[in-house]
């Protein structure tokens, strides 16, 4: 080994380590698999095994299941657009009434919303869900139909303008809903599953 070769020198190193005491050698790859695991534990990463952790060296993608882990594992209310000449207070009020007789996740989701804004919601008198499009309901006297595009199409509800915005924010992984009060639209709400401050982009 000539001065100043590192990697011969660590060879020759290695070689004598072995032939000395072969013992060091058994015992370091356990012991390092066991501290390894043990601070994956603390950061709440379970490993089945030793080998499994031996094997993370050469991944290069992770794949995990987003609700509840990335996200809070619960929608919320992210987005208002309202049509032209639309009062926020009773739009939300009619839609968040009808929403309410709904058992879907979803409807709970722009339920609770509008409750956190402090809007009370209007009388129900009739309430029907479409399976797979939405509600359609009459609140304190006004005709009330929420969901797809579908569902606005099957009314000969005009949605044409809004359609991009509702794009945009399904692309952004939003639910997007509709609404038409009185056989016009009246705008539309989005929910999400919001990202966790802790889980990193």
């Amino acid at each position: 080994v000539q001065p100043g070769e590192f990697t011969p020198a660590l060879e020759v190193l290695i070689a004598v380590l072995v032939i000395a005491c072969p013992c060091a050698l058994g015992l370091a790859t356990p012991t390092s698999i066991m501290a390894g695991s043990g601070r994956a534990a603390g950061f709440g990463i379970l490993f089945k095994g030793g080998e499994h952790l031996e094997q993370t060296q050469s991944i290069d993608t992770v794949v995990v299941d987003k609700t509840g882990t990335v996200t809070h594992g619960k929608p919320v209310l992210t987005d208002v657009v309202l049509a032209a000449n639309q009062d926020e207070v009773r739009f939300l009020s009619l839609i968040g009434a009808a929403e309410k007789q709904s058992e879907h996740p979803l409807a709970e989701a722009i339920v609770q919303g509008i409750a956190d804004r402090g809007i009370g919601l209007g009388d129900v008198q009739f309430f029907e869900a479409i399976p797979g499009y939405g509600v359609q309901a009459t609140v304190s006297g006004q005709g009330v139909v929420i969901g797809t595009r579908k569902l606005m199409q099957q009314y000969g509800i005009h949605i044409d303008d809004i359609l991009p915005t509702m794009e945009q924010l399904e692309e952004s992984g939003k639910t997007a809903m509709l609404a038409a009060i009185n056989g016009q639209y009246a705008g539309l709400v989005a929910v999400a599953d919001t990202v966790k401050d802790t889980s990193k982009e």
